[in-house]
């Protein structure tokens, strides 16, 4: 029939509280495909919540050791359940192992492999060890998939510029914020001094550089950060904090279970990372919040706020330049300006919806 529900298996590598899987959560809640979730390996929190959601989730509770018997699984998991689809979202090795396998098996299945991140990050360019084997592997596999779905336009010419695909053979289709939950902004258009970073505390953030920004900011102005979220990088944040003499003016809170809450109590978001961003959903929740971004023009950035227009862009990495955008900002008069910036923020956010990444995922991979 022409409006069957065609099965789709989904495969994560980890069922704890990172970025894919939340998406995947997400997804599954509006998903009009009939979606099966399967962790071969590790699960967590995000995998009780898919389950208490009532998506379907298999466990399967392996060892990565045990290649061949998790192997059998999907084969007996695809046999079952007449799956159609197959979309890898991580690019573990021993997932992406299985490309040529499941190919020869099903040949009428199409295989989809998920590029979350930007080619170099998919290579563990940043560790020595694991590039020595995870780029061949992604390389090798991207050849054996029907299919490669790209999170950006950047993330797309990464893909084509390091693993030589043929562009034809990649889908865009942008992460989504479900709206639902974020509401404009309380702060008033004249009381933007309450700054704030959500996201993870790792090197590639560059939330060092979002704290020497603060601190070459006039004396006389009034402003507090609050930083949230947590990671590698935040003893030497707390550190560089204390070293400017900051500790009153920046707060770091850890983990935020209510990030919606704390957008919708601050100003202006602020993001400069160190890495080209493969995308932003944090600067798409700030925006369907009505805050005023700004951030690095890095990687898909660029794609996600139009400079001066519905946010602001300044140099990678450049915490001088932020500086500046930020004093500019607090010495601009033109409060109708600046609640236009705030309104069209809104608006931007609204072509990032999870009801638009839920819709034309559905249609890609049906």
């Amino acid at each position: 029939m022409k409006n069957e529900k065609k099965t789709v298996l989904h495969i994560l590598s980890s069922g704890d509280t990172g970025g894919i899987e939340i998406l995947c959560k997400e997804y599954a809640k509006y998903s009009q495909n009939n979606n099966i979730f399967l962790f071969p390996w590790r699960v967590g929190s995000i995998t009780n919540a898919m389950e208490e959601a009532g998506a379907n989730v298999i466990r399967l509770n392996a060892s990565q050791k045990e290649f061949f018997k998790t192997y059998s699984n999907i084969k007996r998991i695809c046999i079952k359940n007449k799956v159609k689809s197959i979309v890898i979202h991580h690019n573990a090795p021993a997932l992406l192992l299985y490309t040529p396998f499941l190919k020869k098996k099903f040949p009428n299945i199409k295989v989809y492999m998920y590029a979350h991140s930007a080619a170099k990050n998919m290579f563990w360019k940043s560790n020595r060890i694991k590039f020595m084997y995870y780029k061949p592997i992604v390389i090798w596999a991207s050849k054996k998939v029907d299919y490669i779905i790209a999170i950006s336009e950047y993330v797309k010419s990464t893909v084509i510029e390091e693993m030589k695909v043929n562009p034809n053979k990649i889908r865009v289709i942008y992460n989504g914020v479900d709206l639902r939950t974020y509401k404009p902004s309380t702060i008033e258009t004249d009381n933007i001094s309450k700054f704030v970073y959500v996201g993870r505390l790792v090197k590639e953030k560059g939330v060092e550089n979002i704290v020497r920004a603060m601190k070459i900011l006039p004396q006389d102005m009034s402003w507090h950060l609050t930083i949230a979220g947590d990671g590698p990088e935040k003893k030497n944040i707390e550190c560089l904090i204390e070293k400017l003499n900051l500790k009153d003016k920046i707060s770091m809170i850890g983990n935020c279970e209510e990030v919606p809450k704390l957008l919708s109590q601050s100003g202006i978001f602020l993001h400069l990372p160190n890495c080209e961003e493969g995308f932003g959903i944090t600067i798409i929740e700030a925006m369907a919040t009505g805050l005023i971004c700004i951030c690095g023009a890095s990687g898909a950035i660029p794609e996600i706020i139009l400079n001066k227009v519905d946010g602001l862009l300044v140099e990678n990495s450049n915490y001088k330049e932020m500086a500046d955008c930020i004093v500019e900002l607090f010495n601009n008069t033109n409060k109708a300006k600046i609640a236009e910036l705030k309104k069209a923020a809104v608006n931007k956010a609204t072509y990032f919806s999870i009801d638009k990444f839920v819709k034309k995922l559905d249609k890609t991979v049906r």
